[in-house]
């Protein structure tokens, strides 16, 4: 091997319509696809040659070391692996969610290294994450933490916030891509109100029907819908919504819908057994 794959593999890689790169046991990368690139924010010709560990946050990188074993130990020949979530760093020092699913191809000829594949983060990981946290008795923070950040990833693509009613005001408990002043001013009381009070999913399909205040703020910021989910506990409110803000319009799929009804039970959950220790 001369420390790349060979022209047909790389041809075959580059065609596949994700972020692919391949990484050997030492974790240096031997290729990268141009949308490998595109998510690090840097081009292909400074990615190879480099550390795979210098592009991950610290908390993913036991999911590469995990990946290089497997090139080293050869009971682990095509073995797969995945999803797992991880954070690539971009060059402007971005965080960049994403799943990441490796193939052991070390001793392939065609390939020599391990094949990494970064898919667009998952809600249901996320959702997963969160509810494993309920069950170490993790503080509502952190959970709402975690479930504003699982909305992130697909299907529901969403910048999301949870805010919870303290004695008659709205308090942000997480919020994930919201900018400054959208949930934590005034202009989105009453949409959050209507969600409280009425126990039903507020679902904008366009801004267009959102209260004026709310509407001007969130087209200035790039949005495109709006959503708004109480947090209840069967059928007893919590006194917490979930926000979600998309940037293009549409009603909300049933598989959307099953994740954020997932990500609102979890917190739910939490809340419910917060109540009863």
């Amino acid at each position: 091997m001369d420390g790349t794959p060979p022209l047909e593999a790389r041809h075959v890689l580059d065609s596949v319509p994700g972020a692919v790169f391949v990484i050997d046991e030492l974790g240096t990368i031997l290729f990268a696809n141009e949308r490998t690139a595109a998510m690090a924010e840097r081009t292909v010709s400074e990615l190879v040659g480099a550390s795979v560990l210098e592009y991950v946050d610290e908390e993913a990188a036991w999911a590469y070391a995990a990946a290089m074993s497997f090139g080293t130990d050869r009971n682990y020949a095509d073995t797969y692996s995945g999803p797992i979530r991880i954070r690539v760093i971009s060059a402007t020092g971005r965080a960049v969610p994403a799943d990441l699913w490796t193939a052991n191809r070390t001793d392939d000829p065609a390939v020599g290294g391990v094949v990494c594949l970064l898919s667009a983060q998952t809600a249901s990981l996320g959702i997963a994450d969160a509810l494993a946290a309920v069950a170490a008795d993790a503080s509502w923070g952190e959970i709402s933490e975690r479930i504003a950040d699982a909305l992130s990833g697909f299907p529901v693509v969403a910048d999301a916030a949870v805010l919870s009613m303290d004695e008659g005001t709205w308090m942000v408990s997480a919020q994930r891509g919201v900018p400054a002043g959208l949930v934590d001013g005034t202009a989105g009381h009453q949409l959050w109100a209507t969600a409280l009070e009425t126990g039903e999913r507020v679902l904008h399909a366009t801004l267009d029907t959102v209260p004026r205040p709310l509407r001007d703020l969130a087209e200035q910021m790039g949005y495109r819908t709006v959503w708004a989910v109480p947090v209840q506990w069967r059928t007893d409110p919590i006194g917490a919504v979930v926000v979600l803000f998309r940037r293009f319009v549409g009603e909300p799929t049933p598989n959307e819908l099953t994740h954020v009804h997932q990500a609102a039970s979890v917190l739910a959950l939490s809340e419910h057994l917060s109540r009863r220790r």
